[in-house]
């Protein structure tokens, strides 16, 4: 599974996962937001998760994709380029990140209107949030519950989604680890 993406976002992504992965971090996604300039978004995650991404790790990322970038000239126009950690709203693109999130609260957004099984009289939705339950083997389907009950929303629909982290839930569940 893979939230859809441009070819131009396909083609960055292909490019930068080595290079990101060399320097020991994890490649999250790669979004481009118009505007002038163009912005390329990089964002990067701690590969084992130990720790968050600090400013130093977005410079060094910046530092070795800048000259990269240059030559690459992805765009053929001006662009800033911008490395960016997750942050409390992570994007989820990969099935890992969808599974990694499972339990937790997610947002996203699906490219088409979808009708709710669960309340036939309700108007067809794009803007989804809920607790994600769970993401099929096969990675096709992805299980949401809400208020209104359990979705089954086909995965090739969704074009942008976030995982709303806890961190406070997170920090207090180790905490809870500890003292056992």
């Amino acid at each position: 599974m893979m939230i859809y993406k441009s070819p131009k976002e396909l083609e960055l992504i292909e490019k930068v996962t080595p290079v990101v992965s060399s320097l020991n971090y994890e490649l999250r996604d790669i979004s481009m937001r118009s505007g002038q300039p163009l912005v390329i978004r990089v964002t990067i995650d701690i590969k084992d998760r130990s720790r968050g991404v600090t400013l130093d790790d977005c410079y060094e990322v910046h530092r070795v994709l800048d000259p990269l970038f240059d030559v690459w000239d992805p765009l053929q126009r001006a662009y800033t380029l911008e490395i960016s950690s997750p942050g409390e709203r992570a994007p989820l693109r990969l099935q890992s990140h969808f599974e990694e999130a499972i339990g937790q609260e997610i947002e996203f957004k699906t490219r088409e209107a979808i009708k709710m099984e669960q309340s036939p009289t309700a108007a067809p939705r794009k803007n989804w949030k809920g607790k994600l339950v769970g993401v099929q083997a096969d990675a096709s389907k992805i299980l949401l519950e809400d208020s209104v009950g359990t979705h089954v929303i086909d995965a090739s629909l969704v074009e942008e989604a976030r995982w709303l982290r806890n961190w406070t839930t997170k920090d207090s569940e180790k905490d809870s680890e500890k003292e056992r």
